[in-house]
């Protein structure tokens, strides 16, 4: 049990490293033997659990509604299948471009660490303001999460950093974006 305790503690002590110092955070990654894909598969899905339990009690303060429960459920049905799709996407850009092999998984999975840490920082905020707090994380985040692939390709030596990091931009939020708001409109001029 004590184990267990310490590892997680590790892993939670982890992710905030990752996204409160990322450059030193992937320098202590690039100096490690091979890729840890575990501690980052678990900081992408408890970062995108985090935010969907957010979002949905964002959703439910500005709009007065009753049901978190059914919307957080609705949440995590449709965000982490997306998170996962655009974690797929955006790995693929590090593991070609970049050049970064199977690091490129590891990178992306710690990357997703601020929407964890930002849900968490939110929470006292959204319920007296969820449309400023949900507009500051749809700024801040993905400014935070580039960041940290930045970061991330600067350590591991990646070729074509700027490149990489704006085809990864692409993949993970201008083309998902702009098929939801696309999906949006359709879903509201019908």
């Amino acid at each position: 049990m004590k184990r267990a305790a310490a590892g997680v503690l590790r892993w939670l002590q982890d992710s905030w490293w990752a996204a409160s110092a990322p450059v030193g955070f992937f320098a202590h990654l690039a100096e490690r033997d091979g890729p840890r894909p575990l501690p980052a598969v678990a900081t992408a899905f408890g970062s995108w659990a985090a935010a969907a339990a957010v979002a949905a009690l964002a959703f439910v303060r500005a709009t007065g509604s009753d049901g978190y429960l059914l919307l957080a459920g609705f949440a995590a049905a449709v965000l982490v299948p997306l998170a996962a799709l655009v974690t797929i996407l955006g790995g693929l850009m590090l593991l070609g471009p970049g050049g970064l092999g199977s690091r490129a998984w590891e990178i992306v999975g710690w990357a997703w660490a601020p929407a964890g840490v930002l849900a968490l920082a939110l929470l006292p905020v959204v319920p007296l303001f969820p449309g400023a707090a949900s507009a500051a994380a749809v700024v801040a985040f993905p400014a935070w999460h580039l960041g940290l692939v930045g970061a991330a390709l600067a350590a591991f030596d990646a070729r074509a950093r700027v490149r990489t990091v704006l085809l990864y931009a692409l993949a993970v939020f201008l083309i998902p974006g702009t098929i939801a708001a696309l999906a949006l409109l359709a879903a509201g001029a019908a």
